[in-house]
C-alpha cells in the first residue's frame, strides 16, 4: 500500500494561545501577492518589503488569490497567521526553511488555512508549535515523506493543537516518529500512515481512516507504538476502503465506539497486539459488495470490549473472527445479525477465546463458525445465549480430525442457552450436543456410542446429527 496519499484530521482545541485573541505586532506584514507567488519578492508585500524575524506576518484573502511559497531559502516572521478572516495557503518546496517564534492557521471561525510541505526531503518548521485556530486549518504533505517527526532542525518538538487537519493529498507514505499530542482529532483520508513506536495522544476527540466516499487509507501500529484516541470510523464513506493493522507490542485505545466499515470495506487486523474500546459496530451500513472484519491473531492478539459488540452486515459481509491464539473480553452483549441481504459471522478458530459477560445473541441468517480439530478447539464463555429462528452453526472441515469419540465443550452459558439452531453444517460423522447451558461438538463412528454417554446423564439434551437440518 506504499504511495498512497492520504489525510489526517485534527482537531478542534478547548482553548488556544493568547496568540489566537491578540492582534498582531505593529510591524505587520501582509501579503498582496500582486507580483507573483515569490515570498522574497518585496513587492508582494505591503508595506512593501520581505518580512523579518521582528514582522508579524498575515497572509489572508480570497480564494482566488497569488498564494506565497518559499522553494530553497528561509522565510522569516515573527508572529505568522496564514487565515484570520478569509482564506491563505503557504507552501514549503524541499529545501525551505519557515522561522518563526508562532504559527496560527485559520485564526476566525469561517476561515481556511492550508501550510503546504512539499518533497521527499521536504520543507522544514523552525518553530515551536503550529496551532489551528476556529476555522479549517491543514497542514498539507505533497509527495512521499519516508518518515516525518514533528521536529525542528535542532531536535526540539513542533507541538501542534487548536483545529489542525494534517493532509497527505497524493499516493505517499508516511511514517510519524516522537510523540504527537495535541488537542484535535485524527483524519486520514488517503495512503498510508504509519505510528512506528510512537505515541498519538488524542484521547477525547474522533480518529477517522477513510471516512468519505471513495477514500483509500491504511493506518499501521507497530513497533511499540500506542495510539489513544476518541471514537474512530474506518471506512465511513460508499466506496471507501480502510485497513487498520495493529502488530505485536502495540496498542490502539478507543475512548468511545470503534465503528468499522460503515458504509465501505474496512478491515482490523489485531496480529499480536491490543484493542481497547468502549463498544465496536461492524458494517452497520454496508452496501452488497462490502465487508466490515475484525481479525484477532497471534499469542498475544487481544481485544477488550468495555460494552456492547454489534456485528450487523446490512447487505454486506460482517465478521467477528478469532484465531490462532486471538482472544476477546467483551463486558456488554454481543450482537449478530445481519440486514435483509447481508451476512453476519461470529467466528473463532482452533486456537481462540471469547468471553462475554452478557448476553451471545444469534439473529436470523447469523453465523456461529468453530474450528476443531486434534490439536484443539475454541471456547465460548457467555452470561446466557439466545438463538434466534435461522440462525446457522457450523464447523468446517478440519485438516488434522481428532480421534473417533473426542467431544469439546466449545461454549459455556450459565444463565443459559434459548432456542436452537436452524441450519446445522458439521463435517460427517460429527455431532451438535446442545445442553441447557452448553454446546459441546463430538466425532463419532455411529450416533448408537452417544445412546448411554448422553440420554442417561438427565440433561435432556438435544442431539443433532451432521447430515441433519
Amino acid at each position: 500500500m506504499k504511495n498512497w496519499s492520504f489525510m489526517l484530521m485534527a482537531f478542534t482545541a478547548a482553548s488556544l494561545p493568547l496568540l489566537a485573541s491578540s492582534p498582531l505586532a505593529l510591524a505587520e506584514k501582509s501579503w498582496t501577492g500582486s507580483e507573483s507567488n515569490d515570498w522574497h519578492l518585496a513587492d508582494n508585500w505591503q508595506p512593501a518589503g520581505v518580512p523579518s524575524a521582528v514582522n508579524a506576518v498575515l497572509v489572508d484573502g480570497a480564494g482566488d488569490s497569488t498564494w506565497p511559497r518559499i522553494d530553497s531559502a528561509t522565510g522569516l516572521g515573527q508572529a505568522i497567521v496564514l487565515g484570520r478572516a478569509g482564506q491563505a495557503q503557504l507552501t514549503l518546496g524541499q529545501t525551505a526553511v519557515l522561522v518563526a517564534e508562532s504559527l496560527l492557521l485559520a485564526e476566525q471561525a469561517g476561515s481556511v488555512a492550508d501550510l503546504v510541505i512539499e518533497g521527499v526531503v521536504a520543507g522544514q518548521l523552525d518553530l515551536p508549535a503550529v496551532v489551528g485556530g476556529s476555522g479549517s486549518a491543514r497542514l498539507v504533505f505533497r509527495h512521499n515523506q519516508s518518515n516525518y517527526e514533528f521536529r525542528r532542525p535542532s531536535g526540539e518538538a513542533v507541538n501542534t493543537s487548536g483545529s489542525l487537519m494534517l493532509v497527505h493529498d497524493e499516493f505517499s507514505f508516511t511514517r510519524l516518529l516522537g510523540e504527537h499530542s495535541h488537542t484535535g482529532g485524527t483524519r486520514v483520508h488517503r495512503g498510508d500512515f504509519e505510528l512506528s513506536g510512537a505515541q498519538l495522544n488524542h484521547p477525547t476527540v474522533a480518529l477517522e481512516v477513510a471516512p468519505e466516499a471513495a477514500n483509500v487509507a491504511l493506518v499501521m501500529i507497530r513497533n511499540g507504538a500506542v495510539a489513544e484516541v476518541g471514537s474512530t470510523l474506518v471506512a465511513g464513506g460508499p466506496g471507501s476502503f480502510a485497513s487498520v493493522q495493529v502488530f505485536n507490542n502495540s496498542t490502539l485505545e478507543v475512548n468511545g465506539e470503534l465503528a468499522v466499515g460503515v458504509a465501505g470495506t474496512a478491515f482490523v487486523d489485531v496480529s499480536g497486539g491490543i484493542v481497547q474500546a468502549g463498544s465496536i459496530r461492524l458494517g452497520s451500513d454496508l452496501p452488497a459488495s462490502g465487508q466490515a472484519i475484525i481479525t484477532v491473531l497471534g499469542a498475544f492478539g487481544r481485544v477488550f470490549v468495555s460494552g456492547d459488540v454489534d456485528v450487523d452486515g446490512t447487505d454486506g459481509l460482517a465478521r467477528f473472527h478469532l484465531s490462532s491464539g486471538g482472544e476477546a473480553s467483551i463486558g456488554g452483549d454481543v450482537r449478530v445479525g445481519p440486514g435483509a441481504g447481508g451476512s453476519a459471522e461470529l467466528e473463532l478458530g482452533v486456537v481462540a477465546g471469547l468471553v462475554i459477560d452478557g448476553q451471545l445473541n444469534l439473529a436470523e441468517r447469523a453465523v456461529l463458525r468453530l474450528g476443531v480439530d486434534a490439536f484443539g478447539h475454541p471456547l465460548i464463555e457467555a452470561g446466557s445465549v439466545q438463538i434466534a429462528a435461522g440462525a446457522a452453526f457450523a464447523v468446517p472441515e478440519p485438516a488434522v480430525p481428532p480421534e473417533s469419540g473426542s467431544v469439546f465443550t466449545v461454549l459455556e452459558a450459565p444463565a443459559g442457552i434459548s432456542g436452537t439452531f436452524s441450519d446445522i453444517d458439521l463435517p460427517a460423522g460429527w455431532t451438535l450436543i446442545q445442553e441447557p447451558t452448553r454446546l459441546r461438538v463430538a466425532l463419532v463412528e455411529s450416533d448408537d456410542i452417544f445412546t448411554d454417554r448422553f440420554e442417561s446423564n438427565g440433561k435432556n439434551s438435544i442431539m443433532t446429527s451432521g447430515n441433519e437440518m
